[in-house]
């Protein structure tokens, strides 16, 4: 991510532990919220088809596309599919 943060191992520790956290938090309300399991895969292949579809075709056509622009069209697209979910 930054390789700034590289040369000080105790914050880049901090960081870790507190993504693992944050990741496992997210699963564990993820897996009460979501009944069957067939819904939890309709939704993580939904998220990932809309928020992949744009970079690819983006990618392949449009030759000023760069790095932030696609990972903001997967960030977008998978929170689109969500706020639509619900």
């Amino acid at each position: 991510m930054r390789p700034d943060l590289a040369t000080d191992k105790r914050r880049m520790l901090l960081i870790s532990r507190l993504s693992t956290v944050l990741i496992g938090l997210s699963a564990l309300l993820l897996a009460l919220y979501i009944q069957r399991i067939i819904e939890l895969l309709l939704l993580s292949y939904t998220m990932y088809a809309a928020g992949v579809f744009v970079p690819v075709v983006l990618g392949l056509y449009w030759s000023q596309g760069n790095a932030a622009g696609a990972v903001a069209a997967i960030v977008g697209g998978s929170l689109a599919t969500r706020s639509q979910d619900s």
